[in-house]
């Protein structure tokens, strides 16, 4: 209050007073405000910690359903003992939020794409999960539940997978790698018209 005084009794400029009438007034106003301000100022705390909230649920979500995501087949090629290159197969798996999954496979230019196998899965632990196929053209798979193990890298990209093969009795290793969309221009598929 001194120094609003100070400014009015004391500047010979007008625009000087005007300014310090102006800010005198907001100081009142923020004054009879306070209870406006510490409502808003809560309202605005509010949002931060939903958005923070959200985004915490949103990651534990997807650490519940690490295998959701469209993975393609890859074989590793070019092996060294410090580096492979990988080799991509025209095959295909679904896993859906809601618990169904689909194989895909595109056996070559000229000919339809096919299903392999249809139906819904289970994570069973965080290293096995449980396919039940309800479709396949192979009527030997319909209806069996197909146990298998599984590995999500750290950057949740690649997919390791086994599933047990009955005539082979052994253990079936399987790589998969996440489809994403590429970003920039530099990614993009070159396609002719």
């Amino acid at each position: 209050m001194f120094v609003d005084n100070f400014f009015k009794n004391y500047c010979k400029n007008k625009r000087i007073i005007i300014f310090a009438d102006i800010v005198f007034t907001v100081k009142l106003l923020c004054m009879r405000m306070k209870r406006v301000r510490c409502f808003l100022l809560m309202a605005c705390i509010g949002v931060v910690a939903s958005v923070f909230a959200q985004d915490e649920a949103q990651e534990k979500a997807e650490e519940g359903r690490p295998l959701v995501g469209i993975w393609q087949m890859v074989l590793p090629a070019n092996v060294s003992n410090t580096d492979f290159s990988l080799r991509y197969l025209p095959v295909f798996k679904v896993l859906n939020s809601d618990g169904t999954f689909c194989n895909m496979q595109f056996p070559g230019q000229g000919r339809r794409a096919l299903f392999n196998q249809e139906g819904t899965y289970v994570i069973d632990t965080d290293s096995t999960y449980t396919e039940r196929i309800v479709k396949s053209p192979h009527a030997d798979y319909k209806g069996i539940s197909n146990p298998l193990k599984y590995k999500v890298t750290e950057d949740k990209k690649m997919l390791f997978t086994q599933y047990w093969n009955p005539t082979a009795e052994e253990w079936m290793p399987e790589m998969w790698l996440r489809v994403e969309t590429p970003e920039g221009k530099e990614n993009r598929p070159k396609t002719e018209l």
